[in-house]
């Protein structure tokens, strides 16, 4: 299973990694957005938004991507998409149908 469940302590762990992984090589954005969605994921919204914003920062900066398996757009509006709902105060989606509301326009 490929799925990690918050407050789990495979989540913590990875959560860890990647802060680990983001210490050792600051220059690569990618790290501080998936610990950002594991973070939301928990529950902190304050530490997703900083991970997050420290991401698109990186990744903006470069005007390229490290991890090659999304474009630098996708990464780009993945790390906005969780710094926005981080600065709204909203939880992160906890199944596929609230993932997939992300990409609704609100008026």
């Amino acid at each position: 299973n490929s799925t990690l469940e918050p407050g789990s302590p495979e989540a913590a762990a990875a959560i860890e990694a990647l802060e680990r992984v983001s210490q050792s090589n600051p220059f690569i954005g990618e790290p501080h957005v998936v610990r950002a969605q594991l973070l939301m994921a928990a529950g902190d919204i304050e530490g997703g938004r900083m991970a997050a914003e420290e991401g698109l920062r990186v990744i903006c900066m470069w005007g390229t991507v490290w991890d090659k398996r999304l474009p630098w757009e996708a990464w780009v509006a993945w790390a906005r998409v969780i710094a926005q709902r981080a600065q709204s105060g909203s939880k992160w989606p906890s199944n596929s149908w609230e993932v997939i509301n992300l990409g609704l326009v609100r008026q």
